[in-house]
Formats: structure tokens, sequence, C-alpha cells
């Protein structure tokens, strides 16, 4: 799986009730610059919710180190499992292709997924197995306090969230992660802000189109 989105990227409750289409679009800031965009769209169709991801690098950025990366997944909302898996990576140099189909739905989730189950985590921990680059991490997220989260001029009521894993087992830009943490909007548990402190400065994630959970 991408080295760019499993860096930001850090879930499986059965019996999921979805919306019938969201959109979430997030600025990566790398020392409060800019840098690049994930898109996130979801769309429930008759047999499966389909989610869609794109990263990519923007301006200077994307010369200096070119990412595009896609990855889709299908899961099945009675079971909560994937049923199948499609991964389009380009970053720089480096190519990867995979296209997966999971009998029965996979005993595993990728990173795209846990994103979006990162809303079902509610209190205490949970942990989980994450599949990328043909093998399984276990990861442990753990529900560490309810806190209110001001992003400029805005206040939202959030659960601060702490992903406990050993970064070294992954793969590239990864293993320079030495800490993550993420608030989740409290009442629909869409991720607002992921902050990773790594040995080349602080890179966050933050959602654009936000308002709508903003406190007047």
């Amino acid at each position: 799986m991408s080295k760019w989105i499993c860096s930001l990227l850090f879930l499986f409750i059965p019996l999921f009730t979805f919306p019938s289409q969201e959109e979430w679009h997030y600025l990566i800031k790398w020392m409060g610059i800019i840098v690049g965009t994930l898109d996130i769209k979801e769309k429930e169709e008759s047999s499966c919710l389909c989610l869609e991801g794109n990263l990519r690098t923007l301006g200077i950025y994307y010369l200096l180190y070119p990412v595009k990366d896609k990855i889709e997944s299908k899961i099945d909302p009675k079971t909560g499992k994937i049923l199948s898996l499609e991964v389009n990576l380009r970053e720089k140099g480096y190519r990867r292709k995979e296209k997966r189909e999971f009998m029965g739905g996979a005993e595993f989730v990728d990173p795209l997924t846990l994103f979006y189950l990162l809303r079902f985590i509610k209190e205490g921990e949970r942990e989980f197995q994450v599949y990328t680059h043909g093998e399984t991490k276990k990861i442990k997220i753990i529900v560490e306090k309810e806190e209110e989260l001001k992003i400029y001029e805005d206040k939202f009521a959030t659960r601060k969230l702490i992903p406990e894993l050993d970064f070294q087992k992954f793969h590239g830009i990864v293993k320079k992660i030495k800490k993550v943490e993420m608030w989740v909007e409290k009442e629909s548990g869409i991720p607002l802000k992921i902050e990773a402190k790594t040995s080349f400065g602080p890179v966050t994630l933050l959602l654009k189109n936000r308002k709508k959970w903003a406190k007047k």
C-alpha cells in the first residue's frame, strides 16, 4: 500500500449504516506549507459500499516528489469486510499495481478503509490488522479523551485518537514517523485533523469541508 497513504491514514465494525454518498477533501501540510491533497469519495451500490481515495502532491512539490496514488475498496455493509481492493500507485520512481478479490471478505482492512472506519471508534481501544505491501500489520487505536479542537476561527467537539504501532516495521517514509495524533468530530466521527511528528518535521492532514460541524 502507498508509502504516503500509510503514513497518514491510520479500522472493523460489523453491521454499518452508511449514508448514500459523501466526499471528504483534505489538505496535506508539511512544516505548515501545503504540499498535497487527499480526496476520498464514498458511494453506496446495491450490494456494497465503494470507497475511492486519490492522493496528489502539488506544484513544486510534485516536481520534487511526484505522487499520483489511487486506491479503491469495496466493502460488504453487512459484515464490514473488504470484498475487493484495487491499488494504482505512482510515486516518483516507485510503481505498484494490485487488484484483489476476496471471497467471503478479507480478515484485514486497507489504509483507505481504516481511515473511513475511524468514525466507529467511540471509546476504549481496538486492535486491527492492516494490509500493506502484501503484508498485514497490527495497529491499536486508543481513544485518549474528548477535546475541543480549534481550527483557525472555528471550534469543534472531538475525540482524540492515538494509534500505537511499530512504525519501523513499515516501508519507506513511514519509518520516519515518531507519533501520530488524530481528532475526529464527536458526533459524526469524521476525521478533522491528523498530525504526524516525523524526523523531517510535522505533517498535518486537515479537512477542508469541515464547516458544517463548527460550533457557532
